[in-house]
């Protein structure tokens, strides 16, 4: 938590014992109500003839009928719908069908025990193929890098990201996400203190662009918590002068069986509304590097800031040096703050 605090992130998640909402007492409640109330987190439900259909498919699950609802997509695919996103959803089911139908128990055994996996297996096997899926008709604004992806924003310390969401051209970075081979409360902590402050970084770029009016009335940078087949969205926002909110959103799985397929309908509602959120941050950086060059060639950069409010609230943000242990760097920190 000091590294959040030592980085002016406040963490709204952090409300276990003794975590963050402990240095602020009975203000926490009104501040975070007031926090939250700037931050759209409102996502999209299915509805119509998507939503037909997935229920169609939903059912047919329910009633074991696998291979019906197989071939319902199958047929459904055939007839091309013109809505892009519909046709990404049944790529999307029609995969994780067949995943299923060609390894009932690629996550749980026979006996009903998770199967021991590492945290790339559920990347590969789930995570990647789903997202790949849903940003298909997004390749000439971002790509997709997996792997323990060095990231350029982080203040030189180059930390490693599980999944690093990039501009096409790969030079700028639009959201950070994190993976674990399963849930624990150390595991967890990390990697959220890890995705806020390096999301911060990707925010604090993405201020330093000269940003139209309705691009400061939604700046969170969002990115992905995941562990094993259960995930969560999680955003930070620069709201006031060096005031930094990180923040849950909603919570997601992905099935770990053929049966349970039913919670794929919230999963996919909530990375539509992620891509959403990432392609708008990639689109106004488009539409800023593509502004006229005449400017650009007699003025220099430094006369040339943007001159939205936000870019003066911009603070920096800490990271511990690589190969350091706790108990040095706490005690390096003590000394530093005693001598000041």
């Amino acid at each position: 938590m000091y590294r959040l605090g030592l980085s002016s992130i406040i963490d709204l998640s952090s409300e276990f014992e003794q975590g963050m909402h402990s240095w602020f007492s009975d203000d926490w409640i009104p501040l975070k109500t007031k926090a939250l109330s700037k931050i759209n987190l409102t996502v999209e439900k299915f509805s119509g003839e998507v939503l037909e259909f997935i229920t169609k498919v939903e059912n047919f699950c329910t009633s074991h009928d696998y291979l019906g609802a197989r071939k319902l997509l199958l047929e459904k695919m055939v007839e091309r719908p013109t809505d892009i996103r519909f046709r990404q959803i049944l790529k999307v089911y029609f995969y994780v069908l067949d995943l299923f139908l060609e390894n009932p128990y690629l996550f749980v055994r026979k006996n009903g025990q998770p199967q021991k996996h590492t945290e790339i297996q559920y990347v590969i096997k789930m995570v990647d193929p789903i997202l790949e899926i849903i940003f298909s008709d997004c390749q000439s604004l971002v790509k997709l890098m997996w792997g323990e992806t060095v990231s350029q924003v982080t203040n030189n310390s180059k930390r490693k990201i599980d999944l690093c969401i990039r501009t096409e051209d790969g030079t700028k970075e639009l959201s950070h996400s994190e993976c674990a081979q399963k849930a624990t409360m150390i595991k967890i902590l990390k990697d959220r203190s890890k995705s806020f402050r390096t999301n911060k970084c990707i925010l604090n770029k993405y201020l330093e662009n000269d940003l139209p009016g309705e691009a400061l009335e939604n700046t969170t940078i969002f990115g992905l918590q995941l562990a094993a087949l259960e995930g969560q969205l999680i955003g930070v926002d620069l709201l006031d002068e060096g005031l930094y909110f990180g923040f849950d959103g909603p919570a997601f799985e992905f099935p770990a069986q053929i049966c349970g397929i039913d919670v794929l309908r919230q999963t996919l509602e909530v990375l539509y509304y992620f891509k959403e959120q990432v392609i708008k941050k990639a689109k106004y950086l488009s539409q800023n590097s593509r502004k006229n060059t005449i400017p650009k060639l007699l003025h220099s950069e430094d006369i040339m800031k943007p001159n939205h409010f936000k870019i003066n609230y911009i603070r920096e943000t800490y990271f511990s040096p690589k190969k350091q242990s706790l108990a040095s760097e706490s005690d390096k920190l003590y000394i530093k703050f005693k001598n000041e």
